[in-house]
């Protein structure tokens, strides 16, 4: 069964197009468009045949998606035949398609009229608009009604597209909060700043707090030998080559962590980052109290300092696998795991790896996908995603004072997505099990 099989209905010209494409950024899955798939490009929107053209459609639909992945799929409950005449698509036509989710755009019919004229140059009448939608609304009732699949109708309007997202949030079947994955081993929260003008003051300030005392046991200074290269003028003038010289600098390392379960965690301020690293082989139990935490340090930063100026705000995870003998990497990874088609062409290579950069919401992502042998010859299998805020993004975010819910909502649950969007079924229901378990449930 598909991860997700969203079908979003709507008369020509309601808007469907526009509103898949907002969901798919959301969803990270594909959008799949009716009218492309049939090459319908006719500016006359009247089907010859509405059962065959549907019949037909099923097919290319099953033909053109997978199963291990989320798809939005365009489409109609209603047309107009080649008598002009009204006619709902038939139920079996949705039964054979596995839907989890039917949203049906509704736009006001005078709107539709307006933009199918200076789309398509044609002119409809109000009252066959009306008709038409209408149809269109009441077939996906009935529709949602007889394979007991929820339904949603939204007014492009009204600015209620973020609770949809919520609530096909919900309906998925993996989410943050009910599976636990073994192939997990870091995740990392930094901020990169500058203009400090006292760290030392600062480490005291954080240290002596009850958050900070709350959250760790102990505190080291480590010496740290940083090289820099260095001009002078004369240098510059003789056309010499810079020289280098040694640095000295302090890590401040706060260490045995006391939250989120028994997980290694350590929080490093450096003159220029502050860098919060937890080790998710011991009872990780998620990310929420290390970003909320992560969320006061940056609110602390920008109170003690006003010179104090955040670069970046960055949250990586790292996920690993080392395959056994003979164990396949469908085991863990879908068809999107694209690393493992180059891995297992000809000839033999030693490492595979795909770099990608992302824009989802305004967030910056780095997916690297890696596949590489360990030193005792073992395949290893490595799924690694950075998100990150910089600019102009970043300064806003920052004004609005949410940062804790940024780091942990917006930036983390879009990596959770881009996990799913790769992992396997049999995996993800694997950990599912294990979060089952951990529950004591």
């Amino acid at each position: 069964m598909a991860r997700l099989k969203i079908f979003v209905g709507g008369v020509h010209g309601a808007g469907k197009g526009i509103f898949c494409r907002q969901l798919v950024n959301h969803l990270i899955g594909e959008y799949v468009s009716a009218s492309q798939l049939l090459n319908w490009n006719s500016k006359f929107k009247q089907v010859k045949n509405v059962s065959h053209n549907q019949e037909l459609l099923t097919e290319l639909l099953l033909k053109h998606t997978q199963q291990d992945a989320t798809y939005v799929i365009d489409g109609h409950f209603a047309l107009w035949n080649k008598n002009n005449e009204c006619e709902v698509v038939p139920i079996k036509t949705f039964a054979s398609l596995n839907l989890n989710i039917i949203i049906i755009i509704s736009s006001a019919s005078e709107i539709i009229q307006k933009r199918l004229e200076r789309r398509d140059g044609v002119s409809y009448k109000l009252k066959d608009i009306i008709e038409l939608q209408s149809a269109e609304i009441n077939q996906a009732k009935l529709v949602a009604d007889k394979l007991k699949i929820p339904l949603m109708i939204y007014e492009p309007t009204r600015p209620i597209f973020f609770n949809i997202i919520e609530q096909i949030e919900m309906m998925k079947n993996y989410t943050r909060n009910n599976i636990l994955s073994q192939m997990l081993k870091t995740a990392i929260i930094r901020i990169d700043f500058t203009g400090l003008t006292n760290l030392r003051s600062f480490v005291n300030r954080i240290k002596s707090s009850e958050k900070i005392q709350k959250a760790f046991g102990k505190m080291v200074l480590i010496p740290k030998q940083n090289m820099s290269v260095s001009f002078r003028p004369k240098d510059i003038e003789d056309g010499q080559l810079p020289y280098t010289e040694t640095q000295k600098s302090i890590l401040y390392r706060f260490y045995e962590c006391k939250m989120g379960g028994d997980s290694n965690v350590t929080l490093d301020v450096e003159p220029q980052s502050i860098t919060l690293a937890v080790d998710c082989q011991r009872k990780y139990e998620g990310s929420r109290e290390y970003s909320y935490f992560m969320g006061w340090v940056i609110d602390e930063l920008l109170a003690f300092d006003q010179y104090v100026t955040i670069n970046r705000i960055g949250v990586r995870k790292i996920d690993v696998q080392v395959l056994e003998a003979d164990e396949p990497i469908e085991k863990y990874f879908n068809e999107r795991f694209v690393v493992a088609h180059s891995w297992k062409s000809s000839p033999p290579k030693t490492k595979s790896i795909l770099t990608e950069l992302l824009e989802i919401d305004n967030i910056n992502f780095n997916v690297t996908q890696y596949i590489d042998y360990t030193n005792d010859g073992r395949v290893r299998l490595i799924y690694d995603v950075d998100s990150f805020l910089s600019g102009d993004i970043l300064e806003k975010a920052l004004e609005s004072g949410n940062s804790s819910d940024l780091l942990y909502h917006e930036m983390q649950d879009r990596m959770f997505d881009l996990f799913v969007s790769v992992a396997s079924v049999d995996y993800l229901e694997f950990c599912k099990r294990l979060k089952t378990e951990q529950n004591g449930q």
